[in-house]
């Protein structure tokens, strides 16, 4: 069924560029579409790092860092450092995908910082475990849970160990938001290691959400996993590189690619750079895990923020020694 619909997807779009034949208007592609993290860091002339870092779970996560600005390399001292985590279904590219005076990233390295930037469990970065493949199901059995009990600990404790600083500062989005609620909240020890939390766009409520990813929170579990599959969701691949490359730099169907970005991210025209649609594409989404997507389809349905429910009174019971999965309590922290 998957295969059958991305095919539709695929055919109307392959008409559209053809019929158009000589008489479309083509903007020259960016070169940013064809790198990665590391070379668009390199690319506007900061420093890049790359650093991998294993959970106490086994996973290997990339963390991508800008240690200074393109004119204050040679101050003397440790800088301040800040740790950004991005969102759903995204990495630490969201963070430079915009142009070095509008990227946070890049902003905020000019400005002084040691930059890092992390990368959930499962997206184009995270897909490394010490004993398991990413063709096993049980590679996918995770969701922001995992990520707040396992990925966020290794990775500021990473980063605070190769800099000798005893704090940093987090920024987390969305989903980043999230799990910085559930991990400084569960582990004290690790809330005493940011110095602050910025939260934009925080989650821990879905009450009254109207993204249109939100209308398949409706589905029962069985159904998603029927159409989705037990292991990864949104994947960067092939055929969205394609799209970016050769379908968002057409003049007459940036339309299509800019509603493609207000499916994921919510529909806001003002905050949206027409000019670096495809580079947004590219690198967006960049995927999670099915079991992930369904954490965030009962948190629609719960009134309660509530960690993953494994299906049945044995499954929690296993997981969590009692028969309902545990409700999440967000502390205030200082």
């Amino acid at each position: 069924m998957k295969m059958r619909l991305l095919g539709l997807v695929v055919c109307l779009v392959l008409g559209t560029v053809h019929s158009e034949g000589p008489r479309r208007k083509r903007t020259s592609v960016d070169p940013e579409v064809n790198m990665n993290v590391s070379e668009i860091i390199s690319y506007w002339g900061f420093p890049s790092e790359e650093h991998l870092v294993e959970t106490e779970d086994g996973y290997i996560l990339c963390l991508h860092r800008i240690p200074h600005g393109r004119q204050n390399h040679s101050d003397k001292g440790p800088k301040t450092v800040v740790y950004l985590q991005h969102g759903l279904l995204a990495d630490s590219s969201n963070w430079i995908t915009n142009l070095a005076n509008s990227s946070l990233g890049f902003i905020l390295a000019d400005a002084g910082f040691d930059v890092w930037m992390g990368n959930s469990r499962g997206n184009t970065w995270s897909r490394k475990h010490r004993t398991l493949s990413v063709s096993q199901d049980e590679f996918w059995a995770f969701s922001f849970d995992e990520m707040a009990n396992y990925d966020l600990p290794a990775s500021i404790n990473f980063i605070l160990s190769k800099t000798g600083q005893e704090q940093l500062y987090y920024v987390g989005h969305s989903q980043g938001t999230t799990i910085g609620f559930i991990a400084f909240s569960r582990i004290p020890e690790l809330a005493k290691r940011i110095k602050m939390f910025f939260a934009l766009a925080p989650v821990v409520s879905l009450n009254f959400v109207t993204s249109p990813l939100a209308k398949l929170a409706h589905m029962p579990d069985l159904i998603y996993k029927d159409l989705f599959g037990a292991k990864d969701f949104l994947p960067e691949n092939a055929i969205v590189k394609w799209l970016g490359t050769h379908v968002c730099s057409q003049v007459i169907l940036r339309k299509l690619c800019e509603n493609i970005m207000f499916v994921l991210c919510g529909f806001n025209e003002k905050n949206l750079n027409m000019s670096r649609v495809d580079v947004y594409i590219t690198h967006s989404p960049a995927g999670t895990s099915v079991q992930n997507m369904i954490h965030w389809s009962q948190a629609v349905k719960s009134p309660n923020f509530q960690a993953f429910d494994w299906g049945s009174t044995a499954r929690n019971y296993f997981h969590y020694n009692q028969y309902l999965s545990d409700e999440v309590y967000v502390k205030q922290t200082s």
